[in-house]
């Protein structure tokens, strides 16, 4: 080793508790490195290799070192739809929080232009700045690099000049163009954004990150034929010689880089004034707005937005809220503060084709999208494993909200149905997550927009409402916005206001913290094991970890909290009819608690988690169970609150797979659903049940046997509900749409008769008038399944015509019915290609494909076989997670098991990582199910008399 390396190593070991304690500056200690270095004759040299190391250092990190904060955008971007380009310039003050001589900054796949009249930094009000030297772009970690020639300082304040160029593509992130085909069969483009999470520095370069809010000035250059919107409203316009318009927009409040927003389009609005004075608008493709496809969402927000000023006690800050509907979006919608972006399903309501289904998709996202002004927008999370206070908190207060504006869709009932279930499948894996994840690398962004953030997130939500009831909920939510406005916050800090909530009201025996940790910071819920001693009236309640395969118990992984819950117990029994001990806090702490039944007899029923409010699982003695089932298989079966009916065959079945209980138990229940009308309580069972037709081999005796069973149980709410287009209550449409999709799915002959019948007077006469709206799902499915190529043809050139979005949305799910492999594959490459199906419409093919029996192994191929065009396509955001959990669903051989394993080994699977994991995961369990409990199923059916 020659002396000049080893004193460049001895020089390193010197410096290393200097440099693991700098703060700041990372490029500039001359002073210092001069002290220890003084006797060397290349100091430059050595202070040139330091400056590299710490260099290097610093973009090794995910985040930002936050040595300078933002306070102001003040940005400017000439738009042109024409050569789909974009030129801009952004002005950010910042201010400099500790001495450093570098900014670091966010920017991916933007041109900086350089020169020193392009980037510059500047003092404010003329104060002395140092000079940027140099910058580089990091494309890894998507960072820029500006370094100085000298330490901004403490508490100083500059301005950051930056002109740049970026490029619309079609990418659906960042700041990209979309486009519809008008009434005059012309193309027309519009520029839109989607920067939730990462987009924005894609746009423009920015401090990207949730907590580094600022204000916001922006300015657009946009051609004269096409309107701009942004967050705020436009303040001027002026219109320029060359054909083009300046609109420079009004300075917003501080907010996250994520909900800026702008579009340029050429959309027409319909709009009103709330009460409070704010203006919304809705903004779609002109044709959508003049057939009044906008109306339903504007009455819908004008109400909705009213009742959350009032129940969060914080009116809506901004003086406008504009919800547009874009053509080409991927997402449901966008919570970008006063410019909430849709995709046209989540928006446009067609009045003239009324379905309960559609409906309650608009009342849903709006509803969503408008909690986030203030879950989101003007409180944030810190940091983005947070997120779940953003969308967990706004997955529930949003149903809160469309209850109160659509009573008529009980939405409280519908989220057990829409919300529990997925929740608890996710979440019974090992390979689950808490709801707070850290983050540690961009790509662990995105798995983080998965079930557990929105639906476990919302569940603990509820559980929380409930445990300390509608006083103490609201109040606690309203100290939490005001106290933290325009702020960022931590979990912790909403525990506290809560706390502090139920100390005012003399309630000092619940600590909220406590208790949500146990179910924020790790994963899974418990089972709620209830054992009866029937002589006593008394009865043993115990938990434990509810895992879908109980026997990879030594595969968990460790938790603080032991997997034990804070557990609010609430019973009810026949005898009673009223709930007992809905006040018992199981705690971590403690294995069984002995409660008195107050009186219930030994022929009495208890039923435990009362309108399953609570985020566990009930698993009862089997005398009980054998009481719950004969009650609901009598004529009072409606004794039993509606939800619980669902959830008990759902608890049952589930409990059944696990090996918790004989899965003859869990059937015999399942008997009783002949009676069951409740959209409710068949959508809760219905889904237990699919996961045993999606184990059970297609063609197989049992598996038929299993669609005799279903239809057996379908075909009186069938008959019942018929084919009627009359116009009836929601839950009853539901219900409608329901029994008929699940008659004709096993094969009930009247159902498919009449769908295929449906389908060929369509054919016919090129007029579909005749089938109802909300039984198209169903129609399209049954008779190209039952069909030929003629049959799909006909809907592929439907497909291609349909002039609404809702029409394509049955068409796709019903192209992806037929039985004919190469028609599949046909429509799997037709995917593939924007100009016949949309780029964001081709996650939904392959997931509809592989979600059927006939398509299960060819969606698996064919996403194998272009795995490059999915994880390109769709790697910036969650989806390619849920295309990876749909087409699995059903994987239940040790082949699906070998495929899964072969093809993840060594590979770089990005944002789907966990998605991977879980389908691995699932498929042991649903080999073992089959294992366990195929044979008893088959046993089961015979001995019910439901042979062939």
């Amino acid at each position: 080793m020659d002396t000049t390396a080893e004193l460049e190593i001895l020089l390193l070991l010197c410096l290393l508790p200097l440099l693991k304690n700098v703060e700041g500056n990372l490029f500039s200690r001359r002073q210092t490195l001069a002290d220890i270095s003084h006797s060397l004759d290349d100091f430059e040299e050595v202070e040139q290799m330091l400056a590299w190391k710490r260099e290097e250092q610093i973009l090794q990190s995910t985040r930002l070192p936050n040595n300078v904060v933002p306070l102001h955008y003040d940005l400017r971007l000439e738009v042109d739809l024409q050569k789909f380009s974009v030129l801009g310039h952004v002005t950010i003050t910042v201010r400099c929080v500790a001495p450093s001589s570098y900014i670091l900054l966010h920017a991916d796949k933007l041109e900086i232009v350089g020169g020193d009249s392009r980037l510059r930094l500047q003092g404010q009000d003329g104060g002395s700045s140092p000079t940027i030297t140099s910058w580089s772009l990091h494309s890894k970690k998507q960072f820029l690099l500006l370094k100085l020639d000298g330490d901004l300082t403490k508490d100083g304040v500059y301005n950051v000049k930056i002109h740049f160029k970026n490029v619309l593509s079609d990418h659906q992130f960042g700041l990209y163009r979309s486009s519809y085909i008008n009434e005059n069969n012309r193309k027309r483009y519009l520029a839109t954004t989607q920067f939730e999470a990462t987009g924005a520095r894609q746009a423009f370069p920015c401090f990207d990150e949730p907590a580094l809010k600022a204000k916001f000035k922006i300015t657009i250059l946009h051609q004269a034929e096409y309107r701009a919107m942004s967050n705020m409203p436009v303040e001027r316009s002026f219109k320029r010689e060359n054909g083009w318009v300046t609109d420079h927009f009004m300075t917003s409040p501080k907010m996250s880089t994520y909900v800026v927003a702008f579009v340029v389009s050429d959309f027409t609005s319909v709009g009103l004034k709330t009460r409070s004075g704010v203006e919304i608008n809705v903004l779609a493709r002109p044709s959508a707005i003049a057939e009044g496809k906008g109306t339903y969402a504007l009455d819908f927000s004008d109400k909705i937005l009213t009742y959350f000023e009032g129940y969060f006690g914080v009116p809506y800050p901004l003086p406008k809220l504009d919800l547009a509907a874009i053509p080409d979006f991927p997402a449901a919608g966008q919570e970008n503060w006063g410019l909430i972006l849709f995709e046209e399903l989540a928006l446009l309501y067609d009045a003239k084709a009324p379905s309960a289904k559609a409906k309650l998709k608009i009342s849903h996202v709006v509803s969503h999208e408008l909690v986030h002004m203030w879950f989101g927008d003007w409180v944030t999370m810190k940091w983005w494993d947070g997120i779940w206070l953003n969308e967990g908190i706004t997955s529930y207060i949003e149903r809160l909200g469309a209850d109160v504006v659509e009573p008529d869709m009980k939405m409280i009932d519908l989220f057990t149905c829409e919300v529990y279930e997925k929740a608890m499948a996710k979440d019974s894996l090992v390979s689950s997550r808490p709801v707070y994840q850290p983050v540690h690398r961009l790509s662990e962004i995105d798995e983080l927009f998965d079930d557990i953030t929105y639906l476990k997130g919302a569940s603990v939500i509820r559980m929380l409402h409930h445990s300390v009831g509608e006083k103490i909920f609201r109040k606690g939510f309203q100290n939490y916005l005001q106290k933290y406005a325009y702020g960022s916050t931590v979990q912790d800090q909403l525990w506290e206001e809560f706390t502090k909530a139920l100390v005012e009201q003399g309630q000092t025996d619940l600590n909220v913290k406590s208790m949500m940790d146990t179910w924020v910071l790790q994963m899974g819920y418990p089972v709620i094991t209830v054992t009866r001693d029937y002589s006593s009236g008394k009865a043993e309640v115990a938990q434990q970890h509810f895992l879908k395969d109980a026997s990879v118990t030594t595969k968990v992984p460790g938790s603080k909290f032991g997997y034990r819950w804070y557990v609010p117990v609430s019973l009810t029994t026949k005898s009673t009819g009223t709930e007992i001990h809905n006040n018992l806090l199981m705690r971590p702490t403690t294995d069984t608690e002995i409660i008195d039944l107050n009186g219930a007899g030994a022929e009495d029923w208890i039923l435990g988690n009362v309108d399953r409010v609570g985020f566990y699982r009930v698993n009862y003695d089997s005398k009980n169970w054998r009481l719950l089932i004969n009650h609901l298989k009598s004529d009072q079966f409606e004794d039993v609150p509606v939800v619980n009916r669902g959830a008990l065959v759902d608890d049952a079945l589930s409990l059944a797979g696990a090996s918790m209980l004989d899965i003859t138990f869990a059937l015999d229940l399942s008997q009783y659903l002949v009676r069951e009308r409740s959209y409710v309580a068949w959508d809760l069972a219905k889904e237990a049940m699919d996961y045993i037709s999606s184990i059970l081999d297609r063609g197989t005796d049992t598996y038929k046997k299993w669609q005799d069973y279903m239809v057996h149980l379908i075909t009186p709410f069938y008959s019942d509900v018929g084919w009627t287009d009359v116009e009836v209550a929601f839950q009853e449409e539901m219900g409608q749409a329901l029994a008929v999709k699940l008659a004709c799915l096993n094969g009930l002959s009247d159902c498919v008769a009449r769908a295929k019948s449906l389908f060929a007077r369509w054919m016919d006469t090129q007029d579909n008038s005749h089938i109802p709206e909300r039984l198209k799902t169903a129609v399209y499915c049954t008779a190209i399944s039952h069909g030929g190529k003629s049959e799909w043809e006909f809907a592929w050139q439907r497909y291609q015509q349909a002039s609404t979005v809702v029409e394509q949305s049955y068409l796709l799910n019903g192209l992806a019915c037929a039985q004919d492999t190469d028609i599949l594959k046909t429509y799997l490459e037709h995917s593939k290609d924007s100009k016949l199906i949309r780029k964001q419409y081709a996650k939904h093919v392959i997931k509809y494909i592989g979600m059927k029996k006939a398509g299960k192994s060819l969606a698996w191929e064919f996403f194998v076989d272009n795995w490059d065009f999915y994880f390109k396509t769709f790697s910036d955001i969650s989806t390619i997670a849920k295309i990876v959990d749909k087409i699995t669903e059903q994987f239940s051989t040790d082949k699906d098991l070998e495929n899964l394993l072969a093809f993840t080994k060594d590979r770089e699977l990005g944002s789907a990582t966990r998605a991977f994991q879980q389908a691995i995961e699932s498929t042991r369990a649903n080999i073992k199910w089959r294992q366990n409990n195929q044979d008893k199923v088959e046993k089961w059916l015979e001995e019910n008399g439901l042979t062939d």
